[in-house]
């Protein structure tokens, strides 16, 4: 098996399913007899674990127990097929549920309040992130012997394109290191720096360096920042925008300020701007929902990093594209869990906080959710009630139940 990131190997693979046997497959060998699975490591951070995570993509198809072939394997039921897929270990946040069940929840709970993607707009099987199942993994040597290797969950890889409906003119990035500024837009990304911190998902290109729609957004982002603020401005700059207010009963209205004038480039001058022109740039109730959701369930590394920055391009008047939308990722660094694995938050910690002089959250300076957090505090509210209505997806008794299930299947 593959020990790196990189070491790209050819094997077999064999899935049974004793619930659901119609779903058996066994990969296809080419015309010379050798198998047509590419197996890879996949991950950064847990790629040096002793178990890695492993992604096999299959360019042969699936053959089932009948002997036909095809194409797909369906992750999800009812949902759209791939043949590209990831065995997520999960070796160090080992309850084997964060990742995949809080992806499920978010994809759900988005759409139950139509916070939509343009692609989802046309195709409600489409998703914003990774769905799965738990699996036990074996090995099977040269001479035949199976060897148990783990528990993982058999996922959709994030390169499944169909799945999240990405097309010509889409872009999706990866956000991969919280330390640097890039990441936390205290530095604009440049053709010279932009790998710093990103790392591209789609177009899946080896080399991509088109930096011609990541760059601009941004710089607009880190011109935001107050804590760059020059207090000089060329002319007066005016800013006019609406705000959502909380009444004293806790309903929520949305009511239009009075023009902001300034002549100075102060942090207020700073911070109109990133309300005012947030809504040019980004999709702002994608960009609400992320902050909702990584805040309610503590999601400690993915504000900085874990997190896909995704720009879609417009389908069709109406449908929100021409705008960068949030699309969640790893998930495991959630619900008081740490990037190494270890709980050791308590539930009622806030992004301002800190344990032991050190920020609860990676990247808690980032200009974007700063920024959002203050300026967006009416917005967050009143989606917050929202999803407190629609469902119960963010009520205990909802998230323990999805947990539960997953780890008795």
């Amino acid at each position: 098996m593959p020990q790196y990131k990189g070491d790209k190997r050819k094997g077999q693979a064999y899935y049974r399913d004793p619930v659901h046997p119609e779903k058996n497959f066994t990969l296809p060998v080419d015309s010379s007899g050798k198998p047509t699975g590419d197996y890879n490591v996949q991950g950064t951070s847990s790629a040096v674990y002793p178990v890695k995570n492993i992604r096999l993509k299959s360019k042969g198809g699936f053959i089932d127990d009948s002997g036909a072939t095809s194409k797909l394997f369906y992750i999800t039921e009812g949902g759209i097929g791939a043949n590209y897929f990831t065995y997520k270990v999960d070796y160090a946040s080992s309850e084997s549920a964060n990742n995949v069940e809080l992806v499920r929840l978010y994809n759900d709970a988005a759409k139950a309040i139509g916070v939509l993607t343009p692609p989802q707009r046309e195709d409600s099987r489409v998703r914003v992130g990774i769905d799965g199942f738990p699996i036990v993994a074996f090995h099977r040597n040269a001479n035949g012997v199976d060897t148990f290797t783990t528990k993982a969950n058999f996922n959709n890889d994030k390169a499944n394109e169909d799945v999240y409906g990405f097309a010509d003119g889409d872009e999706s990035w990866e956000i991969t290191n919280n330390s640097a500024d890039e990441a936390k837009f205290k530095k604009p990304a440049t053709q010279s720096t932009f790998e710093n911190a990103f790392e591209i998902r789609f177009p899946d290109e080896d080399g991509y360096s088109d930096i011609s729609k990541l760059g601009p957004m941004t710089q607009w982002v880190y011109s935001t920042d107050p804590l760059q603020a020059t207090y000089r401005l060329i002319d007066p700059i005016s800013f006019t925008y609406s705000t959502v207010v909380r009444a004293e009963d806790g309903s929520y209205s949305t009511k239009t300020v009075v023009t902001q004038e300034f002549t100075e480039d102060t942090p207020e001058y700073r911070k109109a701007k990133f309300k005012a022109e947030l809504k040019d740039h980004f999709n702002v109730d994608s960009t609400v929902f992320y902050y909702i959701f990584t805040h309610l369930f503590l999601m400690v590394d993915s504000r900085a990093k874990n997190a896909f920055p995704t720009y879609f391009a417009s389908r069709q008047p109406g449908d929100g594209g021409d705008h960068w939308f949030w699309l969640p990722y790893d998930m495991d660094t959630a619900l008081g869990i740490n990037n190494e694995g270890k709980l050791v938050f308590n539930y009622d910690l806030e992004d301002t906080d800190q344990v032991e002089g050190a920020d609860v959250f990676n990247g808690q300076n980032s200009v974007m959710w700063c920024n959002l957090r203050e300026m967006f505090d009416g917005e967050i509210g009143q989606m917050y009630a929202e999803l407190r209505k629609s469902g119960n997806f963010v009520g205990f008794d909802e998230v323990e139940a999805r947990f539960i299930n997953h780890q008795k299947a």
